[in-house]
């Protein structure tokens, strides 16, 4: 009796785990487009959520996905040209990588 409950809580913990393991998956332009969650595997830290935001003018075209960490951190790096620089905002012309590690993080709508 005891090896079923066991068993019961080890199914029961593995169906929890994987309920908590999704990204925003698809993209958009100027907020309409689909989105759907994708399976990814956030515990064990070699996986994140990533949102890419592109500003063309009044265009915005926004992507999500799960993706490797240390490619979704080395994305995160290039904001300080192509994001958050004073050319970038002057000319409306933006790319940012937004990378979170919880449960469909990656909702961001607009640039920050």
């Amino acid at each position: 009796m005891q090896m079923l409950f066991g068993m019961v809580l080890a199914v029961i913990f593995t169906f929890v785990k994987g309920q908590d393991q999704t990204c925003l998956f698809g993209s958009s332009t100027n907020g309409v487009g689909n989105f759907s969650e994708q399976a990814c595997d956030l515990s064990s830290k070699r996986y994140m959520c990533e949102t890419r935001l592109a500003q063309n003018g009044l265009n915005m075209f926004a992507e999500r996905k799960c993706k490797q960490a240390e490619a979704c951190r080395n994305n995160e790096k290039s904001n300080a040209v192509q994001c958050i620089s004073a050319d970038a905002i002057a000319k409306q012309v933006r790319t940012c990588y937004f990378c979170c590690d919880s449960t469909n993080c990656n909702d961001i709508e607009e640039i920050p």
